[in-house]
């Protein structure tokens, strides 16, 4: 259990996520150099297994949900199968618009979102919303608000999600992280 500080006194270094991920690979001489240039320098270490898979380990919180779009992006085919022996991950994305479209009813008829949540394994399970404080001078000024909405996802279908979001103008993948049971 963390301390009523939250994670301070702790060895934070020690924090590790470990993805297991399955991608075809050219042949390499140096897998973490590979990883480290091509896809993101916050990962930390690669161990390549038989059978196209590979084991990356990386910080958790927001550089692995980094590392995770990057391999999503870089790798097309590439499929998740866990993250730190987890086989489901929550993802928040959210969704910006301009007050003017009328975002009471948004969710009803927002085409894309129900692009994200069609995917295989994907479940949303709440949205939210923090309220517009940017307040203008009385000048014509469209003001821009976001829609959190946070999604239960298998590993497998993890990349989908993230690559399906990279197409949308207004939705965008903000974090990736493991359910607290």
């Amino acid at each position: 259990m963390a301390p009523p500080d939250g994670y301070a006194g702790l060895d934070q270094g020690k924090f590790l996520e470990e993805i297991l991920l399955h991608v075809h690979l050219p042949m390499l001489n140096d897998d973490l150099k590979f990883f480290k240039n091509e896809v993101d320098a916050n990962i930390l270490k690669v161990r390549t297994l038989p059978g196209n898979f590979v084991i990356i380990t990386t910080p958790p919180f927001k550089a692995m949900g980094e590392v995770l779009m990057r391999v999503a992006t870089r790798f097309p085919a590439a499929r998740v199968f866990q993250i730190s022996n987890q086989q489901e991950v929550q993802v928040r994305i959210s969704r910006t618009y301009s007050d003017d479209t009328g975002s009471a009813d948004a969710d009803d008829h927002d085409q894309d979102l129900e692009r994200i949540s069609e995917l295989p394994r994907v479940e949303r399970l709440m949205q939210y919303q923090f309220p517009n404080t940017n307040l203008s001078d009385g000048a014509a000024e469209i003001k821009r608000t976001k829609r959190h909405y946070c999604f239960q996802v298998h590993c497998l279908s993890l990349l989908d999600v993230v690559r399906t979001c990279s197409l949308l103008p207004t939705h965008e993948v903000e974090q990736i992280y493991d359910f607290w049971n």
